[in-house]
């Protein structure tokens, strides 16, 4: 017990020298005061990169449901920082890493762009003018992509029990996103 103590003495010490140091005080102002002015832009970045290796993962890893993150991460971004965010999230953090994966743009990856930037422009309004609070948007955004996705599977033939599939483990992810953590990454992002 006594040496445990010792080391953990010895410890704090090392780091109180490393503390006292000017170079390691400056590092740590500059990135508390980053952190209060650039908050938003730092959590954008984040974001960014979590859309990034989620990308990476689930291309590798070709789960049967889609499981990533990004119409939850571009709802909430567009709600909390307008549609320029939500956009340039929405490229940067989807479309890029999918197409650096193997995607491929045909017509059906156009419609599905499209259609994820008319939900990041709708979310934005929906935000600014009604002021919904980003649970009950995720949900309606969910709603109304459930909608447009179903008819938009149905026009281009794709089998019954592919829609389900993907229908309803799209609600199921999305669902998670939106009660679990969109409040948290809303609020980062504000």
């Amino acid at each position: 017990m006594k040496k445990t103590f010792n080391k953990t003495i010895k410890k704090l010490k090392k780091l109180q020298k490393k503390l006292n140091n000017p170079k390691t005080i400056i590092l740590l102002i500059l990135f508390f005061l980053a952190l209060t002015y650039f908050k938003r832009l730092i959590f954008f970045f984040v974001v960014i990169v979590i859309s990034i290796a989620a990308a990476y993962f689930l291309g590798m890893l070709q789960p049967p449901i889609d499981l990533s993150p990004f119409f939850f991460f571009s709802i909430v971004t567009s709600a909390a920082m307008g549609i320029k965010f939500g956009l340039i999230y929405y490229f940067i953090g989807a479309v890029i890493p999918w197409l650096a994966l193997g995607g491929r743009i045909d017509a059906s990856s156009i419609i599905y762009i499209s259609m994820n930037s008319f939900f990041i422009i709708l979310s934005t309004i929906l935000t600014l003018t009604i002021g919904l609070n980003i649970v009950y948007l995720g949900i309606l955004m969910i709603v109304i992509q459930t909608i447009l996705g179903l008819i938009i599977k149905k026009s281009l033939a794709v089998p019954v029990p592919d829609i389900i599939r993907d229908i309803t483990g799209n609600i199921i992810v999305n669902l998670i996103y939106f009660v679990y953590f969109g409040n948290l990454f809303f609020n980062l992002l504000k």
